[in-house]
């Protein structure tokens, strides 16, 4: 357990994980451009007297300006974010532009917010302290060009706390469930599958009404939520495996019988992080061969020499191998890392666990 928290890890899962936050964080930003004026500007249903009326604790980027034209450059900037985080170009800092983005776009209004935002918020916080751009990015396109190796593992608190964030969603969700009369008695999915004019598919009506089908479906969502913490957070293929596969079936069946938007897609990518780092590695390169089979060759030599000549010009970043913490540097960084993701879990603890979550001035500050 001691190496699983504080030793080495793979970073094959968090590398791809990555990729794919990347490129959902574009598809979340292009989302909000026919919206810009009514949710972002002060002709919008929320002007910013509004929200720093309402909403005065909470710091948005978007707070300093409020035409159209101005907020339409805080998207575009969002927009490069999310490409920079995809290729891996300084990832450490772009994960936390990425955090800055959607907190500002999500705290702008908080009146539009899903489930889906605020994963969208967490993860990127977490992913900046994790090396992220240790592969498949031009962080580590960078080293390799000044000869220094690969590196296919690092320290794994970092990574761990990313895991843990994911974990405590599931966990979180399944306790406050619990504190309703719906769930526990397996009636939710009957009622929730019925939402045909807003959330629920027309194909899944018959399914609602289906008392068994629906009693399994509600069982066993609460199933996979109270156990995904459980089982991922432990240091076994086996059982983390079984919560990947769970969670996975779940979202999968959010996607056939509801349409809610971008959070099963957001939490499915995030299940990229618990599957093993040689699974993940062995298939990127696979994807990888493959892609650039069907690519012309002409097509990549282009490429190639692009990034050679860019090498060369010293246009790629610049991008040096951390030095290893001294021998009480390291203890006292995670001490602190982990205090700082206790105080952020505590202020998104479930109902039942108010007693716990800070309130006042702590709280705003948090």
């Amino acid at each position: 357990m001691r190496r699983f928290w504080f030793g080495e890890t793979d970073l094959a899962p968090v590398a791809l994980f990555r990729i794919l936050y990347g490129l959902l964080l574009f598809n979340w930003v292009w989302q909000l451009y026919p919206n810009l004026a009514a949710f972002f500007t002060d002709q919008g249903i929320l002007p910013r007297s509004s929200v720093l009326q309402h909403y005065g604790d909470r710091f948005s980027l978007l707070d300093l300006v409020g035409d159209w034209w101005q907020v339409a450059i805080v998207w575009a900037l969002g927009l490069l974010v999310a490409l920079l985080l995809t290729i891996g170009w300084h990832s450490r800092l772009m994960s936390f532009l990425a955090f800055v983005v959607v907190s500002s776009f999500s705290w702008r209004d908080p009146l539009i917010l899903d489930g889906s935002d605020l994963v969208f918020r967490m993860l990127p916080l977490w992913l900046t302290f994790t090396d992220s751009g240790a592969l498949w990015s031009l962080d580590a396109l960078a080293r390799s060009r000044r000869g220094d190796a690969p590196r296919r593992h690092g320290y794994a608190l970092p990574v761990r706390i990313l895991e843990l964030q994911v974990g405590w969603i599931y966990l979180a969700t399944g306790i406050e469930k619990m504190g309703g009369t719906l769930w526990p008695s397996g009636l939710a999915t009957y009622y929730a599958l019925q939402l045909e004019h807003t959330f629920g598919r027309a194909w899944a009506y018959p399914l609602a009404t289906n008392l068994t089908f629906t009693h399994v479906l509600t069982w066993g969502t609460l199933a996979v939520e109270l156990g995904f913490l459980p089982l991922a957070m432990l240091p076994s293929r086996v059982t983390r495996l079984i919560a990947v596969l769970a969670a996975a079936g779940l979202h999968l069946g959010i996607i056939a019988l509801m349409n809610v938007g971008n959070f099963p897609v957001i939490m499915l990518a995030a299940l990229v992080l618990f599957l093993p780092g040689d699974w993940v590695a062995k298939h990127v390169a696979s994807l990888g061969y493959a892609t650039r089979a069907r690519i012309r060759p002409p097509v990549i030599a282009w490429a190639d020499g692009v990034a050679r000549d860019a090498a060369e010009l010293h246009l790629l970043p610049r991008v040096d191998l951390p030095v290893r913490p001294a021998a009480i540097d390291r203890p006292i960084a995670s001490f602190a890392l982990v205090a700082v993701a206790a105080f952020a879990f505590a202020t998104g603890v479930p109902a039942q666990l108010e007693a716990v979550r800070p309130a006042g001035d702590l709280a705003s500050l948090l």
